[in-house]
């Protein structure tokens, strides 16, 4: 059975264009998602790009090439960068992919007479393979994510295979004198692109989704006012570094925190000054521990840090830079005083839980306020 060519490409433009039509209304309802919108310019770059490719007599000579093999970079960088962003890779650095495909553009624009249709095919194909490997690198390196980064890797591994393949066939046997008719290399190439393109869309909204997953789940862990993490983010951390201290016995700590006297805050300068004293406590006690250690707000004026791999002598020591921070920040205008804070400090046992670990604290807490406010009181297991 043989394929049709301008069935096949006709195939791969409709495709790409429902998948940038699919991306693009996503992006569109989830603006957080910026990997989606590289992903729907992709799409439509290769769209437009084969759609040139079969207008090609439509435009002057041979410039259809040199537009064709624009866009298909275009998608190619468009494509890298929409997936190393779903994957939390962050955007990557386009220099080198840059000057490789403006190196392509230049190469072919040198050799645009028709004696030279092999050497064009060879050109476009290798500029492919080398763009699209910095991509294989960023998901080879993301594979413990799970399936969809596996078998996207996969299916890129053997476009680029295929791609190997139509250099190493075009070099041994030529191209074809009709770019349309019937050829095994050709329209195995093309058939090959289409399916990439149908795996890039499945798999790409696969992470797209992973993505969304994450988003919605760092929004129901942190507190809207602070951008810390809140009660449920707290108590699921409290949890795992519980589990951890069980099982590989390491000293855990938590300690409670409450603004002194913050009812004046609020019935001086309203909620509008109480928020803005919550903010400034969330930002000095974030700053003040360590990158290891779980800061958040439980409710209220009352926040909660968890000090994982840590005695409670280090924990205390931590503690006592956070209430230097809180009572040295500069003064507020329209405030009489700079707020303070008291700490009640704990360290785990191993039969404790969540609940046991934070009632201990608490009472180490009411000390701190019976005993003067702004300082740091600890209350340990019995041991």
């Amino acid at each position: 059975m043989q394929f049709d060519i301008r069935t096949l490409l006709v195939s791969e433009v409709v495709v790409c264009l429902m998948l940038t039509a699919v991306m693009a209304l996503m992006a569109r309802h989830h603006q957080f998602s910026r990997g989606l919108r590289y992903l729907a310019v992709g799409f439509l770059a290769t769209a437009g790009g084969v759609s040139i490719f079969m207008m090609r007599s439509l435009f002057p000579y041979r410039l259809d090439v040199l537009l064709s093999n624009s866009l298909y970079c275009v998608s190619i960088l468009s494509t890298y960068v929409g997936i190393s962003l779903l994957l939390a890779h962050g955007r990557p650095r386009l220099r080198w992919p840059l000057l490789l495909a403006v190196l392509s553009d230049v190469l072919l624009a040198a050799h645009l007479d028709a004696h030279h249709v092999a050497y064009r095919i060879m050109v476009i194909t290798v500029a492919d393979v080398v763009l699209r490997s910095f991509l294989l690198v960023t998901l080879l390196r993301h594979l413990r994510r799970g399936a969809p980064v596996k078998l996207l890797a996969g299916f890129l591994g053997f476009f680029m295979a295929g791609d190997v393949a139509r250099v190493i066939g075009t070099y041994f046997f030529g191209a074809p004198a009709d770019v349309f008719a019937y050829n095994a290399i050709q329209t195995a190439y093309i058939a090959s692109s289409l399916l990439a393109n149908c795996a890039f869309g499945v798999f790409g909204l696969a992470l797209a989704a992973e993505e969304m997953a994450r988003f919605l789940e760092k929004k129901a862990h942190r507190d809207p006012l602070t951008g810390v993490l809140n009660r449920l983010g707290l108590e699921l951390r409290l949890e795992q570094e519980l589990k951890r201290c069980r099982d590989e016995r390491v000293p855990l700590c938590l300690a409670v925190l409450d603004i002194d006297d913050f009812k004046e805050f609020n019935s001086r300068g309203g909620h509008a000054m109480g928020d803005d004293v919550l903010r400034q406590i969330a930002t000095c006690v974030r700053l003040s521990v360590r990158s290891t250690d779980a800061s958040g707000r439980m409710g209220g004026d009352e926040f909660v840090v968890v000090f994982p791999d840590t005695p409670h002598g280090e924990a205390e020591t931590i503690c006592r830079r956070v209430l230097h921070a809180v009572e040295t920040q500069p003064e507020r205008a329209g405030a009489e005083r700079n707020p303070t804070v008291s700490i009640g400090l704990t360290q785990a046992e191993e039969s404790d839980s969540t609940e046991t670990m934070l009632a201990r604290a608490d009472r180490a807490l009411y000390a701190a306020k019976h005993s003067g406010k702004n300082r740091v009181a600890v209350d340990l297991p019995p041991q």
